[in-house]
């Protein structure tokens, strides 16, 4: 839209530039006719041209605000503008990090009969039932495409279920979304993301380091000779998505990141895709 708009004034303005010439041969146009033309032709241009940027600018904010209302999980598209803190001086809130109880510690956790399909499509998870118990090993495996990681993203509550129940030690989960997480569970997704930011809060997330075992998370993460080659260590910046590590290296910082709070129940997605 935006390129069709920016077109039409372009081509009108050499088709008008054409026109124009031929006058000034002919003695009916002259120089200050030509810069009178100059002059306002950058205006009337402009104009044609930024009603098309608005045009396609608010289509993109169309899409941008559909893809966070579908994050509310149903609720109001008016919750987006609901005031709230926003420090951008000082120290930050703090994190609210949940203490893990004896009813976190995992005996076991199960699906019954979990059926999702994608939007618009017969492609997706149908009738999944299994039963994961403490200290098992679980490989779910597959073609490309058959559905591992939406039968993750599904039993995380990351992807509503059409049906199915989820149990954690034999108790119903009603709201996985906000059970599955620290210190019960902890995620890291194929494509893992890293914060503009060090690495250290990057593994930390908000976490006291005291209450953490950095040595052992990145010792089980393969992360330490990385460690010993980074020019800070820990205090590295990473870069935006942590585009100053290689592949590997984000995908064992997103290790170290899952195992640094010790959680119950870990959930990789194809984590050593970019690992030798």
């Amino acid at each position: 839209m935006g390129a069709a708009f920016n077109s039409v004034s372009t081509l009108s303005a050499g088709i008008i530039l054409f026109l124009a010439g031929h006058a000034m041969r002919t003695g009916v146009f002259r120089a200050g006719d030509f810069a009178l033309f100059v002059t306002y032709l950058a205006q009337v241009t402009g104009l044609s041209f930024n009603i098309g940027d608005i045009l396609s600018r608010h289509k993109k904010c169309d899409v941008a605000i559909a893809r966070m209302g579908s994050l509310l999980a149903g609720q109001p598209l008016e919750l987006l503008l609901d005031p709230a803190p926003m420090p951008m001086t000082g120290d930050l809130p703090p994190l609210p990090i949940l203490e893990r109880t004896e009813d976190d510690r995992l005996s076991t956790f199960s699906a019954q009969s979990l059926t999702y399909h994608h939007p618009n499509s017969s492609n997706g998870i149908e009738d999944i039932s299994l039963r994961i118990r403490r200290g098992e090993f679980v490989v779910i495996t597959g073609r490309i495409g058959s559905g591992k990681t939406t039968l993750l993203r599904v039993l995380l509550g990351l992807l509503p279920g059409e049906s199915g129940d989820l149990q954690w030690n034999g108790q119903p989960i009603a709201n996985p979304q906000d059970f599955l997480i620290p210190p019960r569970c902890a995620y890291t997704a194929q494509v893992p993301r890293l914060f503009s930011d060090s690495l250290l809060d990057n593994i930390l997330l908000g976490r006291d380091a005291a209450s953490t075992d950095l040595p052992r998370a990145t010792r089980l993460a393969v992360l330490d000779e990385d460690l010993a080659q980074l020019e800070d260590g820990l205090e590295s910046l990473v870069g935006p998505r942590g585009v100053k590590l290689s592949g590997g290296q984000v995908q064992r910082s997103a290790t170290a990141r899952m195992l640094a709070g010790r959680p119950e129940l870990l959930v990789f997605d194809d984590i050593s895709s970019a690992l030798d």
